[in-house]
């Protein structure tokens, strides 16, 4: 029981306890086919579900997108979605790279710009 508790907040001991936990139960207990069954059922249900979720995300970004008239329409209606989803402002450097891939601008050309502007800022 002392061991048991003291796992409790040793990583390392809870960390082997687990492993021989887990070769008892399979080389001395005998491994439940019906618990691995189980496991690849909820591994298939999650990426279901999770395939289920991008696929309705897209579905709703590619309607939005369907109403941009212009490239900087479209442009900006990421930005704003990259914005509300990664809670990251366009107006920090990473939000305004985001924005200058968006554009198709090269990542060369960008680097070199953010260069020059982090040069200019520290002389």
């Amino acid at each position: 029981l002392k061991v048991i508790l003291k796992a409790t907040y040793d990583a390392p001991l809870n960390f082997w306890l687990c492993e021989i936990e887990h070769k008892w139960s399979m080389e001395f207990l005998g491994e439940d086919a019906s618990l691995d069954q189980e496991l690849v059922q909820l591994q298939a249900k999650v990426r279901d579900s999770i395939d289920q979720r991008f696929q309705d995300r897209k579905n709703s970004i590619d309607k939005d997108m369907h109403y941009c008239l212009d490239r900087n329409a479209a442009v900006n209606k990421l930005a704003d979605l990259f914005e509300k989803e990664t809670q990251i402002s366009r107006e920090t450097q990473l939000g305004d790279f985001m924005i200058e891939l968006l554009k198709a601008e090269a990542e060369e050309r960008f680097a070199m710009r953010l260069t020059r502007q982090l040069k200019s800022s520290s002389a």
